[in-house]
C-alpha cells in the first residue's frame, strides 16, 4: 500500500532529525594541546545541483523526474545553476527555496523507492538490505538498528558504532513514525525522507 504523504508531511513537522555530525573542540584547561585524532573543523559546503541530482541518485537508484523531466535540470535556472550569459557562478546558499526543492525531490524519490524496494527480491534490494519492511520495534532492533547504521552509511557516507547517540536518535525517529501510523513503510519513508533532508546529506 502506498503510504499517505499528509501522514508523512504530518511526522516530519513532528520529528526532529537526529543532529548533522560536528567536530567537538577538547580544551583541557591548562593550554596543551591533545590529539585525539580528530579531523579539523571546517565550514561545511552545499553541493550544487548537478552534485546533488547524482548523490540522490547513487543513493536511491531514482532520479527526481516528472515523466521524461529531470526535475532539477528544468528548475536549475531557479536553483541558481548559472546560465553562463547573465550568471557565471552558481548560488550555493542552503536558501528556503533550496530546502523546498530538496524536500519535494527526497519525498518523490523516497515515495517510489521504499514500496518498490520493499516489493523486490532480497538479493536486489538497496533499501531494506538488513531488515525486513514489517520489522518492529522492540522485537526486531537488531536488524533495524544494522539497517538504520547501512542507510546513514549509504547516504551519508558516516559509519555509526552499534552505541553511538545518532543510531539512538534515529531509531527514535522511526519508532515514532510506526507509533502514529502503525504502518512499517510509512515509518521506513520517514527515514528516507530525513536521511535526505539531512544536512550530512547536501553538504560535504
Amino acid at each position: 500500500m502506498r503510504p499517505a504523504l499528509p501522514a508523512l508531511v504530518a511526522l516530519l513537522a513532528a520529528c526532529e532529525p537526529p543532529p548533522a555530525a560536528t567536530s567537538v573542540p577538547v580544551d583541557p584547561g591548562d593550554g596543551t594541546p591533545v590529539d585525539l585524532g580528530l579531523e579539523p573543523a571546517r565550514l561545511r559546503r552545499r553541493m550544487d545541483i548537478e552534485q546533488l541530482d547524482r548523490s540522490i541518485g547513487s543513493s536511491t537508484g531514482r532520479r527526481w523526474m516528472s515523466g521524461s523531466t529531470a526535475l532539477f535540470v528544468s528548475n536549475a535556472a531557479t536553483l541558481g545553476v548559472p546560465d553562463y550569459f547573465q550568471t557565471t557562478h552558481e548560488d550555493l546558499e542552503i536558501s528556503p527555496l533550496f530546502l523546498k526543492f530538496l524536500d519535494d525531490a527526497a519525498r518523490a524519490v523516497c515515495s517510489d523507492l521504499v514500496p518498490e524496494d520493499a516489493a523486490a527480491a532480497a538479493a536486489d534490494r538497496i533499501f531494506f538490505v538488513h531488515a525486513e519492511p514489517e520489522a518492529t520495534l522492540p522485537a526486531d532492533r537488531s536488524s533495524i538498528d544494522e539497517n538504520l547504521r547501512y542507510l546513514v552509511l549509504r547516504y551519508h557516507g558516516r559509519r555509526m558504532e552499534a552505541e553511538a547517540p545518532e543510531l539512538g536518535a534515529w531509531r527514535d525517529l522511526f519508532a515514532d513514525a510506526r507509533a502514529a501510523t502503525d504502518d512499517p513503510e510509512v515509518a521506513w519513508l520517514t527515514v528516507c525522507v530525513a536521511l535526505v533532508n539531512h544536512p550530512d546529506f547536501y553538504t560535504y
